[in-house]
């Protein structure tokens, strides 16, 4: 029985392995992690800085990241919030935008652009500047000429009114209301206003008022002065031959009207008043101003 016992037992020592000790193991295996453990420590000491800085870099570009997206949430948020701190009548009371006028690429200033100088019948310089209160004076002297002296006064005052500085429509509606009634307000200002005329414009206005001055030296030297400026304005031919005719220079009166006729053979008015001189003076009628009356 005691040799079965020991038949048995013996296969089963060879079938169970010699363990060593667990003192053993941990000896051996503390000795070999001791011996490994500089390089891992080395290695893990190298990986935890390359991770850190990578950790950085990281953190340093969410740290941008993120101040940009806050600064433009902070610029929106106060854009909404700025209006809010005002009341409402503040921004009412803001003036509208107006559109300013671009400067001129060069860079010089644009200068308005003057009226353009107005002339009596496109021959006489005017100091106004108005084309209407031109037109009116034409059509007063126009009226004068064909002894329509009530409406050359009224269209002389129009003119006035549109430049109240023009001499010449003052001098024109004291010069026509000498032949109806006087007037002696618009003399007055027409004198007032001569320093303001032009040079051939103060002739005009010095002889009407010198005529009903009766200061007859100044008015036939601006006579004078002005048939030597324009000697081709049958106007100026015609207003001064029939003022010669009224004070009974018939002569000269006859000749500056035919000369008129020579610019203008249909002149209505140098054909009218070179009638009356012909009849008064028993002159012979030419020809030639026979037949341009009965054109």
């Amino acid at each position: 029985m005691f040799a079965r016992c020991n038949a048995w037992q013996a296969p089963v020592s060879h079938r169970v392995p010699n363990r060593e000790p667990p003192s053993i193991l941990l000896n051996a295996l503390a000795t070999s992690f001791s011996s490994y453990t500089p390089v891992l420590l080395g290695s893990i000491a190298i990986i935890a800085a390359a991770l850190l800085s990578e950790a950085r870099l990281i953190l340093i570009l969410c740290v941008k990241r993120e101040r940009s997206i806050m600064n433009r949430f902070a610029a929106r948020w106060f854009l909404l919030l700025f209006p809010s701190l005002f009341p409402a009548s503040v921004w009412g009371q803001t003036p509208a935008p107006r559109v300013e006028p671009a400067a001129s690429r060069s860079g010089a200033k644009v200068a308005r652009i003057a009226p353009a100088p107005q002339h009596l019948f496109g021959t006489v310089p005017l100091s106004t500047r108005s084309e209407e209160a031109r037109r009116l004076l034409e059509l007063a002297v126009d009226n004068y000429e064909n002894a329509i002296y009530r409406d050359s006064a009224v269209l002389a005052r129009r003119a006035a009114e549109k430049d109240p500085q023009s001499a010449l429509a003052y001098a024109m509606l004291s010069f026509a209301s000498r032949r109806i009634m006087p007037d002696t307000v618009a003399l007055a200002k027409a004198k007032s206003l001569l320093p303001h005329a032009t040079p051939d414009e103060q002739l005009l206005v010095r002889w009407m008022t010198s005529i009903q001055d009766r200061d007859l030296l100044p008015a036939i030297s601006s006579m004078n002065d002005l048939l030597k400026h324009y000697p081709h304005d049958k106007h100026v031919l015609y207003m001064t031959a029939e003022w010669l005719y009224l004070q009974q220079d018939d002569d000269r009166a006859r000749s500056m009207m035919e000369a008129a006729l020579q610019i203008d053979p249909k002149f209505p008015a140098a054909l009218n008043r070179l009638g009356y001189v012909y009849i008064g003076r028993r002159f012979r009628v030419p020809r030639a101003l026979h037949r341009r009356s009965q054109d």
